[in-house]
């Protein structure tokens, strides 16, 4: 063996090599036995790679699926019985002096590489599309080490579609950017995939709704969704409890999606410029809420009496509604500094606001207010 052999697992080129010749030994043909070596020669080049097992095996598998659609598909009694990488402490190799004597039964043997190489990233099962679909976006993407990527930004790409082949690089990307595309769905399997977001863009697309597994995405910080055409969110959502900031803005909701409620963690929820008519109780369960945006809705009467266990509350924008009163409790807001009630049907000022002890700032133009209690 050459200096490179060190390099190679000689156990699992071993069994590999026994597992291919059971496969296509008794194969009599020349176009046979040139498939039987081709397939040595691939993989010692595998094994004689950087890759992890995984890795490895898939390059491998790949590689014989290819070759047994050229032979018809293997016999029944000639497919391996034992995975191609598997553990060799399990196996005997008292007697492999045949794989020597290739040359002696029709078939060169497979040279020894001249120094370890890892094969392209596209032997990968899927990694060919992949690498089509990245290049067809005109972004710059090094494929050549998947776990290396951090960060993904497929903005104003004109997308209508995402392949599953993303899901080869997802793993430990925690920021994907699709903003300004034209994506109408989100494939379940690949948004759940991405298991290590942090923060993902999806504003300016045509969006109508999005899939349960982005309850996968339990590592996510920040989803911004502004600027679809979303009219409810996925029960998972209720899963992301490490969610701090959520971007629902100009979208089409007429009722406040109740998953929301279970992102206790949330510090700023942005749902202006919708069709809602109701704040829901629910609201009263993000106790970690800093800063509200309801305004430009349809929000008619009064707010919720739960809006007073909003204690880190500091901003609230309920302008441009249809409000005419506040609850009692919230005066128990002893956080809020900017309250914006513009543009109501108010007619007075409550008495709840004197308790709030930081207020600072009180935009109450555009109402009906002739005095204050």
């Amino acid at each position: 063996m050459g200096a490179s052999a060190s390099s190679i697992d000689e156990d699992s080129r071993t069994e590999l090599m026994k597992n291919i010749h059971r496969i296509y030994g008794e194969r009599k043909s020349s176009d046979d036995m040139d498939m039987f070596n081709e397939m040595k020669i691939v993989v010692n080049d595998v094994l004689a790679g950087q890759h992890s097992p995984r890795t490895k095996n898939l390059m491998i598998s790949e590689a014989m699926a290819k070759i047994e659609g050229n032979t018809g598909g293997l016999e029944e009694g000639n497919k391996p019985s034992t995975p191609l990488t598997s553990d060799s402490s399990s196996y005997n190799y008292a007697d492999s002096s045949s794989l020597n004597d290739e040359s002696a039964q029709g078939g060169a043997a497979a040279p020894e590489p001249s120094s370890p190489a890892a094969p392209a990233a596209s032997a990968v099962p899927g990694m060919e599309e992949l690498e089509e679909w990245v290049e067809s976006t005109g972004v710059d993407v090094d494929l050549s080490d998947v776990d290396s990527i951090e960060e993904l930004d497929f903005s104003e790409s004109s997308l209508t579609s995402l392949p599953s082949s993303l899901i080869l690089i997802a793993g430990n990307v925690s920021e994907f950017a699709l903003e300004k595309n034209e994506l109408e769905i989100i494939p379940g399997p690949v948004l759940g995939a991405f298991t290590n977001l942090v923060e993902l863009y999806l504003r300016e697309n045509q969006l109508t709704s999005l899939p349960e597994e982005l309850g996968n995405c339990t590592s996510l910080d920040s989803l911004y969704l502004e600027d679809n055409l979303l009219t409810t969110l996925p029960s998972s959502l209720s899963n992301l409890s490490n969610l701090k900031g959520l971007c629902l803005h100009r979208n089409q909701f007429t009722v406040c999606p109740e998953s929301i409620f279970g992102c206790t963690a949330l510090e700023e929820l942005y749902l202006d410029e919708n069709s809602i008519t109701v704040l829901p109780d629910g609201i009263g369960n993000l106790k970690e809420l800093k800063e509200l945006g309801i305004q430009k809705n349809k929000i008619a009467g009064c707010l919720p009496q739960t809006i007073g266990n909003l204690h880190s509350l500091e901003t609230l924008h309920c302008e441009f509604n249809l409000l005419d009163e506040f609850p009692k409790p919230f005066g128990k807001l002893k956080s809020l500094r900017k309250l914006y009630m513009n543009n109501n049907k108010f007619e007075k000022l409550h008495a709840c606001l004197g308790k709030c002890p930081k207020l600072e700032c009180i935009n109450a133009e555009n109402n009906r207010i002739e005095n204050i209690q």
